[in-house]
This record gives C-alpha cells, sequence and structure tokens, in this order.
C-alpha cells in the first residue's frame, strides 16, 4: 500500500470514531428533567336520576334527500 491510501485510510476511521463520540455527546446533552407532577383534587357535582321515559321532539323542515340513493327496476 502506499502512502496515499493508508492516510486516508487513517483520516476515514478517525473521521467515524469522531462522529460516533459526537453523537453520543449530543445525545447525552440532550437530557430533559421532568418536573414533578403537581397533584390537583378536582370537585364534581352530582345528582339524583330518576328513571322515566323522555320524548325524542325533533322540530325540521325543509327538503330532504337520500344518503344512499337505490335505482330499483322491475322486469318481466
Amino acid at each position: 500500500m502506499d502512502k496515499r491510501k493508508i492516510i486516508l485510510s487513517a483520516l476515514g476511521l478517525l473521521l467515524i470514531v469522531g462522529a460516533i463520540f459526537g453523537a453520543k455527546y449530543i445525545i447525552d446533552s440532550n437530557v430533559k428533567e421532568k418536573p414533578p407532577v403537581t397533584k390537583t383534587v378536582k370537585s364534581v357535582f352530582i345528582d339524583t336520576v330518576k328513571n322515566r321515559t323522555v320524548p325524542i321532539v325533533v322540530p325540521a323542515n325543509g327538503n330532504i334527500t337520500a344518503l344512499h340513493r337505490l335505482e330499483l327496476f322491475s322486469e318481466v
């Protein structure tokens, strides 16, 4: 091997090792501390329910169209 290939191989290996250590440094420095969780007590209003029938009234007016149209043919 000539000198040029040896130098380029050594520089390539050095660059890869440096990239690995640099990436590890960046990953380790990006650690965020989690803030302590504050517990809050929420109040809820309750009501007693009586079971009964509830009438359903839907006031509506205007034109309606079918959501899924269907064509029907009869043959003799």
